[in-house]
C-alpha cells in the first residue's frame, strides 16, 4: 500500500512527503478499462485533476455507485456538464446510482433532474455533512470536503484500498437505513408537513436545550410528570419551576384576557421539603395533583401543546444544586409522532384522573365520617329527649300536655332525618319519583311559610322576620305550574330552614319572579323563586361543594337538605344556584320551575 500526502501548495509542482507520484497517473487517465493492480490513495488539489479523477471513477464503475452528498451536491451533479454526462453514460451501460442527501426547497429541482437523467434513487437525511462516493460495493472511493453550488470540484481524495472502500460502504449503508424516501420528503416540503420523528438523545446539554426550547414554544398547555421528589428538586435547581410559574401567570402577548393563559398541569409526589415551592406554583395558577413516588425510577415526562413529548432520565443525586446538566441527565427521548405523543397524553390524563378520584374518595370518606358523627348526634339528642320526657310523664302526670309537645317536636325531628336519608337513597338509585299536578304556586309557598313558622325551633328568635312577596301581575294573583306539590314544599322548607340557621337577626324574604324573555332575549316558560336572608352568608370554604352531600357548617343539621333540594328542582326540569347580595351581607338562593309540563316524570 502506498499513501501519498502533500505538505505544500505554493505552485503547480506539488511536493510529496513520503513517496513520489509514479506513472500510474497516466494509467488512471488514459480511458482504458485496465484494472489497477496496486492499491493506492491519492489527493488531488487541482480543479482539473480533481474533476478528471471523478469522471474516471464513474467511468470505471461496473454496476453501482453509492453517494452521500450535502445539500449543494445535487446542483454539482446536474449543472457541471461533464459530471452529468459521465453519469448519463454510466446509466446507459447499466450502472445504478443511490444518493443520500439533504433534500431542501432549494435543491428539489436538481434532485428531480438527477432522477430524470440518470435514474438516481434518492433518499433524504437531515444535516448531511461531507461528500463521498463508493463504486461497486467498495472497489473504489472518492471524497471531497466541500461542494459549492453548481461548481466543479476544487480537490478530491481517491482510494482503491480495500479496507477503506469497505469501511465507507458500511458508513453509506448505515446512513441509507436512517433515511426517508424522496417522495415523502417532497410531500413534507411542498405541503408544509412537519415530519414525525422519534429521537433518542444521549447528549445531556442537547436534551436540556431541547427542553427549554419546547417550553418556550408552548402556546396552550404544558403537562409534566415528576416520578419522585428528587426529580422535582432537580428541575427546580435549574429554574424550570420559576419559568412554569411565569408562563402560567402571564397573559399571552397582545391579549389582556388572562383566561387564555398557558395551562400548566403538574403531577408530582410531595413532601415537606417542596411544600413551599408547590404552594408558590399554585399561587401562580399552576394546576397540581399529587401522585405516589416511584422508587428507583427518576424521570421527567413533558408534553407540549399535545404535539411534542420529551422523556428525560434523571440520575440519582443527593444534591442537585451543585451539579451540571451532564451529571444530572441520562438518556432522553423526544417525539412529535402522533401515536407516541398521544400515548404520553393518555398516561398523563389517566394519572390526573386517578389523583382526582383518589382525592374525591378521601374527601368522601371524610364527609361520611363527619355525617356519621352528625347523624349520631342528630339521632341521639331527640331520642334521649323523648325517652327522658316519657319517664317524666309517670312522675309528673300534671305536666302531660307540655311533655307531649316536646316529645312531638323531637319525634318530628327524627322523622325528618329518616326522610332525608331515604330521599338520598332514592336519588342515588335514580328512583326519586314525582307526583306531577297543576298547582297554584302562591298558595303552595304561603302554606309552606306558615307551616315553617308554626313549627317549634324553626326560627331562632323573634328578631327574625319572614316575608313572602307573592306573584301579582295586573291584579292576577294566581300562578300555576306543573309540579309535585309536596316536593316543592320540601324544597322551600329546606331553604327556609337553611336561611334560619345562619340568620340571628333580620329577615328572610321569599319572592316569585316571572320573565317572558331571558338574558338572550329568548322566550322562557320558567318562573323563579328567590329566597334571601340577612344572615352571615355562605362560608367560602363550603361554597364549592354547597349542593353536595354532607356539606354543612351549621351546628345543627346533616348537610343533606340542599343536596336533596337540588335534585328535586332538577327532576322538575329547573335549576338552583346562589347569588351574591347587593350589599355583600346574607345569602341568596334561587331556583326555577317550568310553567308548562316539561318536567321529568
Amino acid at each position: 500500500m502506498r499513501i501519498i500526502t502533500f505538505t505544500e501548495e505554493g505552485n503547480n509542482n506539488h511536493k510529496q512527503e513520503k513517496t513520489d507520484i509514479t506513472n500510474n497517473n497516466q494509467a488512471f487517465y488514459d480511458g482504458k478499462n485496465n484494472k489497477a493492480t496496486k492499491e493506492k490513495t491519492e489527493v488531488f488539489h487541482d480543479s482539473e485533476d480533481s474533476n478528471n479523477a471523478l469522471l474516471n471513477f464513474v467511468y470505471k464503475a461496473k454496476y453501482r455507485v453509492d453517494a452521500c452528498l450535502d445539500s449543494n451536491g445535487p446542483s454539482v451533479m446536474v449543472d457541471v456538464e461533464s459530471i452529468k454526462e459521465a453519469r448519463i453514460k454510466a446509466k446507459n451501460r447499466g450502472v445504478k446510482f443511490r444518493y443520500v442527501t439533504e433534500v431542501t426547497l432549494k435543491n428539489i429541482y436538481y434532485c428531480k433532474e438527477m432522477i430524470k437523467y440518470f435514474g438516481a434513487q434518492i433518499r433524504h437525511l437531515d444535516d448531511v455533512k461531507g461528500n463521498f462516493e463508493i463504486s461497486d460495493d467498495g472497489k473504489a472511493y472518492v471524497a471531497t470536503a466541500n461542494l459549492q453550488q453548481a461548481e466543479p470540484l476544487k480537490q478530491l481524495i481517491y482510494s482503491n484500498v480495500k479496507e477503506i472502500g469497505e469501511q465507507q460502504q458500511y458508513i453509506f449503508d448505515t446512513l441509507w437505513d436512517k433515511t426517508i424516501s424522496f417522495e415523502e420528503k417532497i410531500k413534507e416540503i411542498e405541503e408544509g408537513i412537519i415530519p414525525e420523528v422519534t429521537e433518542i438523545i444521549r447528549n445531556p446539554d442537547k436534551a436540556q436545550e431541547l427542553e427549554w426550547n419546547l417550553l418556550k414554544m408552548a402556546n396552550k398547555e404544558i403537562q409534566i410528570i415528576f416520578s419522585t421528589v428528587k426529580a422535582y428538586k432537580m428541575q427546580e435547581s435549574v429554574g424550570v419551576m420559576d419559568y412554569l410559574a411565569k408562563l402560567a401567570s402571564a397573559a399571552p402577548e397582545n391579549n389582556d384576557d388572562y383566561g387564555d393563559r398557558i395551562k400548566v398541569k403538574l403531577l408530582t409526589p410531595r413532601d415537606s421539603s417542596i411544600n413551599e415551592s408547590l404552594q408558590s406554583l399554585k399561587n401562580n395558577h399552576v394546576h397540581i395533583n399529587y401522585i405516589e413516588p416511584k422508587s428507583g425510577i427518576i424521570i421527567k415526562t413533558l408534553v407540549i401543546d399535545k404535539k411534542h413529548s420529551l422523556v428525560i432520565e434523571l440520575k440519582d443525586k443527593e444534591d442537585y444544586s451543585t451539579t451540571t446538566a451532564a451529571e444530572e441527565i441520562g438518556i432522553s427521548t423526544y417525539s412529535n409522532s402522533k401515536p407516541t405523543v398521544l400515548s404520553y397524553i393518555s398516561i398523563f390524563e389517566t394519572l390526573w384522573r386517578q389523583t382526582e378520584l383518589l382525592e374525591e374518595l378521601k374527601q368522601a370518606d371524610i364527609l361520611k365520617t363527619e355525617f356519621i358523627n352528625i347523624a349520631a348526634h342528630e339521632l341521639r339528642t331527640p331520642t334521649q329527649t323523648i325517652l327522658g320526657y316519657c319517664e317524666m310523664l309517670d312522675v309528673f302526670p300534671e305536666k302531660k300536655d307540655e311533655y307531649i309537645q316536646t316529645i312531638k317536636r323531637n319525634s318530628e325531628r327524627l322523622y325528618k332525618l329518616t326522610q332525608d336519608i331515604l330521599d338520598v337513597a332514592r336519588i342515588e338509585s335514580n328512583s326519586l319519583k314525582l307526583d306531577i299536578e297543576k298547582i297554584e304556586l302562591n298558595e303552595t309557598i304561603n302554606e309552606t311559610v306558615i307551616d315553617f313558622i308554626r313549627r317549634p325551633l324553626s326560627i331562632n328568635n323573634n328578631d327574625v322576620k319572614i316575608n313572602f312577596n307573592p306573584f301579582n301581575n295586573n291584579h292576577h294573583s294566581t300562578l300555576f305550574v306543573y309540579a309535585d306539590k309536596n316536593r316543592i314544599q320540601q324544597v322551600i322548607f329546606n331553604l327556609l330552614d337553611n336561611a334560619s340557621k345562619f340568620t340571628e337577626k333580620g329577615e328572610i324574604t321569599l319572592s316569585i319572579i316571572t320573565k317572558e324573555k331571558d338574558e338572550k332575549n329568548k322566550d322562557t316558560n320558567n318562573i323563579t323563586i328567590r329566597i334571601q336572608d340577612t344572615g352571615k352568608g355562605i362560608d367560602s370554604e363550603i361554597l364549592p361543594r354547597l349542593f353536595k352531600k354532607f356539606s354543612t357548617k351549621s351546628e345543627r343539621g346533616t348537610g343533606l337538605g340542599l343536596y336533596i333540594s337540588k335534585n328535586i328542582v332538577e327532576a322538575h326540569g329547573g335549576k338552583i344556584w346562589t347569588e351574591k347580595t347587593s350589599n355583600g351581607n346574607g345569602a341568596v338562593f334561587v331556583f326555577t320551575l317550568p310553567t308548562v309540563g316539561s318536567c321529568k316524570k
